[in-house]
């Protein structure tokens, strides 16, 4: 963004002038109108202004900024990763609009005038600090749809807010404007710890916007407390999304009382449990009304918040192996058909280890726990496997819900011919799952929820769904996998009734030591649960019944499979 950096204001820093400026803008072009925005915020921020009048011109372009955050964000919204130079040109230009913005709230904040009741009202002070907040919590939900982690920076301003809101005491003045905006920056400030809690590197860039939403239903029951418990303090906290090298020291650095709202631990047991009643009146719920993403949202959000802990090791990348990968159910048989023969050999890999011993090897975030003796969410716990038990458990009590049902009818990709397979290292692997780290700077085409291959050496092909993406500027991008199945076994499916209307696939064989079932990995289409299939390889036609319906996303669906004694 260096290219936009400027010192002027392009007008005068008056009210009318401001709006006259505003008014001109180039509203059809949504580039060039944020890149100007942009330009005015970041010379705001520099010159000397008084910080009255620095509030009103902020008020007048803050919904600007707002209405172009949506406009930007269908140029990189359901796009693969890494981003493409422009894509990430206009997602950093989104980001970096509510930085801006923020960052001059922040200024008017740290200012001798905003403290004086006389230049600025109670009133004018809360809304201050509010929106100042609500540009950071879009700032955050703009990185964590590029699967970057926020900056220190980041977690500086939004704790010296939280301090300054506490030195003010807004909730002890008899005005109840004040009082609502108190109420209303507590709650972006208490979504903002949830979101990160939630760890969006595990959804997909609509789930991140869906799960923000959602966040904000369901805030007011998440607490901010000061005085935790000994086993919260070590299971909840505000540090969760500093770097690991980042120790509680830190907030020394940021020379804040430690009595401050600086050190708030955010409790969200009360929040977990009641969406897990959410949860299960959703799913038990007849009405039309309860959309199937929001079950499924919910069940992603409760399994995030109420997850153990798991430990998180990784190689050096010069100690790592190298793969190749393949993302993309249609590439992947594609590729098959053009280059593999048939695989005659079902001798699987069998593991070596307990299951237990193979769930704790998966590379995953590290989450937060809860206060496991106040939280009573083991089922959930145990399952950890099912990315998608919300979603399953209610599309398995209709039996009559498509793909496209859920995702809508969105249009796919065609596959090229000539698919070459992508090169990876290998950061972490285990029976369960592989944590690789991307070396290219071409796009590699990844998404979270998407089918993907994995080749190495002397091995047979793996199929795995990623689960995960993080962004690094060190290291670059790494996302993790979830092993679904050891080898990869082309086949195609056929209803009984159309021989003809075949459709190509990837068997998963079942591997109960680890919990994965036999299952048909396909492309979204007309196949319900309760169908009954052909699945030919190339000596045998067995037929099956689709029993359930695994997972489901816009690239691929799995249904589980109940053997028919019949075999042609």
């Amino acid at each position: 963004m260096n290219n936009l950096v400027g010192t002027e204001l392009p007008f005068e820093a008056t009210p009318a002038a401001i709006s006259e400026w505003i008014d001109a803008l180039p509203v059809l072009n949504t580039v060039q109108t944020a890149e100007k925005i942009y330009r005015a915020l970041q010379a705001l921020n520099t010159v000397e202004i008084k910080p009255a009048l620095h509030f009103e011109l902020l008020e007048q372009l803050k919904e600007t900024v707002y209405l172009l955050s949506p406009a930007l964000e269908k140029y990189f919204l359901d796009t693969s990763f890494p981003l493409q130079k422009k894509e990430l040109k206009l997602a950093k230009l989104s980001t970096h609009l509510h930085r801006e913005l923020s960052s001059n709230y922040s200024l008017i904040c740290k200012s001798e005038a905003f403290l004086d009741p006389e230049k600025f009202s109670p009133g004018q002070q809360a809304s201050t600090i509010k929106c100042a907040l609500h540009s950071l919590s879009l700032e955050q939900l703009l990185v964590a749809q590029r699967y970057e982690a926020c900056s220190t920076r980041f977690w500086t301003q939004f704790y010296e807010l939280l301090a300054l809101t506490e030195q003010l005491n807004f909730q002890s003045i008899d005005d109840t404007l004040v009082v609502q905006e108190s109420n209303a920056l507590e709650l972006i400030a208490k979504r903002l710890l949830l979101f990160s809690l939630c760890n969006p590197n595990r959804f997909s860039q609509r789930e991140i916007k869906g799960l923000y939403n959602l966040l904000g239903e369901h805030t007011e029951l998440a607490k901010l407390d000061d005085q935790p418990t000994d086993c919260q303090s070590k299971k909840a906290g505000f540090f969760m999304m500093l770097d690991s090298s980042q120790s509680p020291q830190h907030i020394s650095r940021l020379n804040l009382d430690s009595s401050s709202a600086s050190v708030r631990y955010i409790h969200t047991n009360n929040l977990v449990i009641h969406l897990i009643d959410q949860f299960k009146t959703l799913l038990s719920s007849e009405q039309e009304s309860c959309l199937i993403s929001n079950r499924r949202m919910l069940g992603k959000i409760v399994r995030s918040l109420g997850a153990p802990e798991r430990r998180r090791r990784q190689r050096h990348k010069s100690e790592s192996p190298e793969c190749t990968i393949i993302p993309g159910l249609e590439n992947i048989i594609t590729f098959l058909s053009e280059h593999e023969k048939p695989k005659t050999n079902k001798k699987l890999i069998n593991p070596v280890r307990t299951a237990s011993e193979l769930w704790n090897d998966i590379p995953d975030f590290g989450i937060i726990p809860l206060d496991e003796n106040n939280l009573q969410i083991d089922h959930l716990r145990n399952n950890q496997r099912d990315e998608n038990v919300a979603n399953t458990t209610l599309i398995n009590s209709k039996y009559l819900v498509t793909s496209s049902e859920i995702w809508g009818q969105g249009s796919l990709p065609t596959p090229k011919t000539g698919i070459k397979p992508l090169d990876c290292k290998v950061l972490d692997v285990s029976t369960k799952g592989f944590h690789l780290l991307w070396v290219k700077e071409a796009n590699a085409k990844i998404k979270v929820s998407e089918i993907i291959s994995i080749s190495q050496p002397g091995q047979p092909m793996k199929t795995g769904v990623v689960r995960w993406i993080e962004q690094d500027r060190e290291s670059g991008l790494s996302f993790g996998i979830e092993l679904l199945s050891p080898i990869t076994q082309l086949v195609t499916a056929s209803s009984p009734k159309q021989p003809d209307s075949e459709i190509k696939g990837i068997l998963i064989h079942e591997l109960p030591e680890v919990g994965i079932q036999q299952s048909l990995l396909i492309s979204p289409s007309k196949y319900r649960t309760g169908s009954w299939v052909n699945v030919k390889n190339e000596t045998v036609t067995r037929r099956y019944r689709l029993q359930k319906l695994l997972e489901t996303s816009p690239s691929f669906v799995q249904f589980t499979l109940f053997k028919l004694d019949k075999t042609e």
